[in-house]
């Protein structure tokens, strides 16, 4: 084997580890973007969760709160009512 020939033959086994580097780390940035990806839907979900739990007590306080209202309002008409009798 002459000397040109190894160098010719070692360059291209360093180009092909190289590119086969070069595809490892491209699948190991997709994985990762995946998982961000994944991550960033999980927390989303999350606080669409939250929010929507929010929303739910917030609308049923404000029905307690209503009902309160109009208990007490009645309960004051009632009173008022028999004063006048």
């Amino acid at each position: 084997m002459r000397l040109e020939d190894y160098y010719a033959e070692s360059d291209y086994l360093v180009q092909l580890k190289e590119k086969e580097i070069e595809d490892e780390m491209k699948k190991m940035n997709r994985k990762e973007m995946k998982k961000e990806v994944i991550n960033k839907k999980k927390k989303e979900n999350e606080l669409k969760e939250q929010a929507m739990e929010f929303v739910m007590l917030f609308q049923i306080s404000l029905k307690d709160e209503l009902s309160d209202v109009e208990n007490g309002d009645e309960d004051v008409q009632g009173d008022e009512g028999d004063e006048d009798e």
